[in-house]
């Protein structure tokens, strides 16, 4: 498989972002106190769910029966991406922590006549699950795209950064070029991270009810 170049490395900062959080909190400033609220009136607000952050160490793809060992690569001198080094095993570039942006993985289509670990991963659908697991922790990300790109397309808005935690899924795909040895086509997946379970409600006795 030939190797993919990490052309996000470049990642600019957010002026525009920057420059918004200053007039929020200048407008936050300036304005009046909210009025206080009784008591028995506030409702408690929900504690957002943490994402865990974590090295990763296997993946598990249920409707390709794929449940594979995860090699950490860096990115090799010519600016590319490593890549895993047997059939089985899928790459985790560390650039990026799993539940933190784009978490990037790539594997092998095939690899020295055995197949490899994601060699059916064109076959997946939107709403397949796709499961991070590492150091006793799991992430499920519900996929949302698959797409056949050509090796030679711009990929930084695939492989750049992103607003919430994601997995992309690459390998090779397409014709197989005698001349140079590798396919001409990459199969991208795209996947975000799942919703967790809501939490249920807290539970009320008749008296506390009444009291409100």
């Amino acid at each position: 498989m030939a190797r993919l170049r990490l052309l996000f490395a470049r990642a600019r900062r957010p002026i525009t972002l920057v420059a918004s959080a200053a007039v929020v909190a200048a407008t936050v400033a300036t304005a009046p106190a909210p009025a206080a609220v009784p008591k028995r009136l506030e409702a408690a607000a929900p504690t957002p769910t943490p994402v865990p952050i974590f090295i990763p160490s296997r993946i598990v793809i249920p409707a390709l029966q794929v449940s594979a060992p995860i090699v950490p690569v860096g990115t090799e001198p010519d600016g590319s991406m490593g890549t895993p080094k047997s059939a089985a095993e899928v790459a985790w570039w560390q650039g990026t922590p799993v539940g933190a942006g784009n978490a990037l993985f790539a594997g092998h289509s095939d690899w020295n006549g055995s197949p490899g670990s994601f060699q059916a991963l064109g076959d997946l659908t939107p709403g397949s699950t796709v499961v991070v697991m590492g150091q006793g922790k799991a992430l499920t990300f519900r996929v949302i795209w698959v797409r056949l790109m050509s090796g030679g397309v711009d990929a930084t808005t695939i492989l750049g950064p992103q607003p919430a935690p994601v997995v992309t899924l690459v390998t090779c795909g397409g014709v197989f070029d005698t001349s140079i040895g590798h396919h001409l086509s990459r199969y991208v997946v795209r996947g975000v991270l799942a919703a967790p379970p809501a939490a249920p409600p807290p539970a009320t006795n008749g008296a506390a009810t009444q009291a409100m």
